[in-house]
């Protein structure tokens, strides 16, 4: 296992153990759960009974699995149920469905239950730990909205007795490479432990309804403390032997006793940043010939889990969007791209660029509109540079600007040194849109100028305009005693420039912000036909081995490795 998610299991059990100005309790009791379904962490389920025996002797166990078949759909159900009064050689809690029915509806059908991994995995071991219990098993429907699975779990919390345990049978971050899985799930683990609601709805797992029951149950019940069993990934199981795509796998009990309360995980944030996005011209026309989603299809689970997905946004969102001609240097993105943009899990979208304005001015107040009725946020402006165009998310300052026209450097430092006066501790990000097209290296005058915008209050510079990949700088402001990242320019992320390897590479930068330290990992797109998708390990070494030769040589290391690490 590695050494980040052994000390994140230490860390965790610690926290729940120690008593340091906590009453200790008596009779500890767990009162729900989540487990993985997948066999091959069966060491991590076996781990999850064993304890869970140990502390409860449940007369029933309310088993919650996604419906991976989709028969809630073809049922039009919320749930499917067991049929008879036995599953699997189980007694089968039969008043509690039915109480349930009638509010909630049910498809009873053992071929239903009996067909899913997500059920037939985990019974046994139920069978095994709690012999003398009765189960009640559910499919949850994939289309539940929380709101809904809410009101289920408080029927459940009023229909059944305190010998009640409830077990989510769910997996983490899917199809991605055991880095990108980590990432996301720094974000499931903290909504799931803090009970951060709202957050539910876009984390990297395959059933948050069934995450959002187990959770919300332990709270009703008052069962705040929690143990993290185990923290895995698919890769754990390959012997060093590199797996493109990879699952987590998450063992963790909500109980009570021992003590009174567990403080939260640490309020850490994470971010993911890309790169130049064109939903015009030769994109457009794949969308019109696919369908809207088409650029994100291939990169979509990437950016799912993430508290900020960023990106520049080239071009307006307009309701009368301009047919250019194919070779016009002009661009404009219908109304409905907006939609896909939120679907595809971006929230916040740069505005700071040479593009804005090519529907004229008019458009300008239009796309923010626009982006504000789907729940997208926007920052920065083409022209008008100046403190009213920032945005603060959750301790986080989000400054754009664009310099691809003649600005005042002093008037923007002015403002970055104000924007730290009025926030001395948040994280401030400052996104440039600027540098020479196609060049593969920065300018001096970049340079120099990021490193004025540094020492003047920016934490993280973020650099789009060039179509291409350009290099990292570690820089140290003496004037503030502390170190900054510097990426000149992320490249294309979404746009139909096809004519070179490098105009159709790009880099995303995935960022988790907590107390001590910022860590950035570094991870490699490729981009043909204007479609982003995870380069293979192959590429990606490739990638970072010459991103890393032009970058800081201080990074060589990290670079190559795609994770930088600062401390505060």
């Amino acid at each position: 296992m590695h050494i980040k998610k052994l000390l994140l299991i230490a860390l965790i059990t610690a926290v729940s153990l120690v008593s340091g100005g906590y009453v200790t309790q008596q009779s500890p009791e767990v009162v729900s759960g989540v487990v993985p379904h997948h066999l091959l962490a069966r060491d991590v389920i076996e781990s999850f009974f064993k304890y869970a025996s140990k502390k409860s002797s449940p007369k029933t166990v309310i088993l919650l699995s996604p419906d991976h078949f989709h028969q809630c759909d073809i049922f039009g159900v919320d749930f499917i149920s067991a049929k008879g009064k036995d599953f699997m050689d189980i007694d089968v809690d039969t008043n509690l469905t039915d109480a349930l029915d009638n509010d909630f509806s049910i498809t009873r059908e053992d071929s239903g239950v009996g067909t899913d991994h997500g059920i037939t995995n985990i019974v046994p071991f139920i069978r095994e730990s709690f012999p003398q219990a009765k189960i009640a098993p559910f499919l949850v429907s994939l289309n539940m909205s929380i709101e809904r699975i809410k009101s289920f779990t408080e029927a459940l919390n009023r229909l059944t007795g305190r010998d009640t345990l409830v077990i989510a049978s769910v997996d983490f971050s899917h199809y991605l490479p055991e880095t990108v899985a980590d990432f996301h799930d720094i974000k499931s683990m903290r909504t799931l432990i803090n009970f951060d609601e709202e957050d539910f709805k876009n984390l990297d797992v395959d059933s948050p309804q069934s995450l959002y029951a187990a959770r919300y149950f332990a709270f009703l019940r008052g069962a705040e403390n929690y143990h993290l069993v185990a923290h895995k990934n698919a890769q754990d199981y390959t012997k060093e032997i590199p797996v493109e795509e990879t699952t987590s796998y998450v063992s963790i009990t909500f109980e009570k006793g021992n003590i009174i309360h567990s403080p939260p995980v640490e309020e850490s944030k994470t971010l993911l940043f890309t790169g130049d996005i064109m939903l015009d011209r030769g994109v457009e026309k794949l969308m019109d010939e696919y369908n809207l989603a088409y650029p994100f299809e291939k990169i979509k689970n990437a950016l799912k889990g993430t508290d900020f997905v960023v990106g520049n946004l080239e071009g307006p969102i307009s309701s009368n969007s301009t047919e250019f001609d194919e070779k016009s240097l002009k661009f404009s993105a219908r109304e409905e791209t907006a939609t896909t943009l939120k679907n595809m899990h971006f929230n916040i979208l740069s505005l700071a660029n040479n593009h804005t304005y090519d529907l004229g001015h008019s458009c300008l107040a239009e796309t923010h509109n626009i982006s504000k009725s789907v729940g997208l946020l926007t920052v920065g402006d083409p022209l008008n540079i100046s403190e009213n165009t920032v945005l603060k998310q959750d301790n986080i300052v989000f400054v754009a600007f664009n310099l691809t026209s003649k600005f005042n450097e002093s008037e923007l430092l002015t403002i970055v040194r104000k924007i730290r006066e009025r926030s001395p501790t948040e994280f401030i990000v400052l996104m440039l849109h600027w540098g020479e097209e196609y060049s593969p290296h920065s300018y001096e005058w970049e340079q120099i100028l990021a490193h004025h915008f540094i020492d003047n209050g920016a934490d993280l510079i973020i650099g789009t305009h060039p179509h291409v990949v350009q290099e990292i700088e570690l820089y140290h402001s003496s004037t503030r005693s502390k170190d900054a990242l510097i990426f000149y320019s992320l490249g294309n992320f979404i746009f139909d420039q096809y004519f070179s390897r490098e105009t159709q590479e790009s880099l995303m930068v995935a960022l988790e912000i907590s107390k001590d330290a910022q860590k950035y990992t570094l991870i490699p797109v490729k981009l043909p036909m204007s479609q982003p998708q995870l380069m293979s390990f192959k590429e990606k070494e490739v990638f970072l081995r010459k991103l890393s030769e032009k970058s800081d040589k201080n990074l060589d290391n990290e670079t190559q490795k795609g994770v930088i690490v600062i401390t505060r």
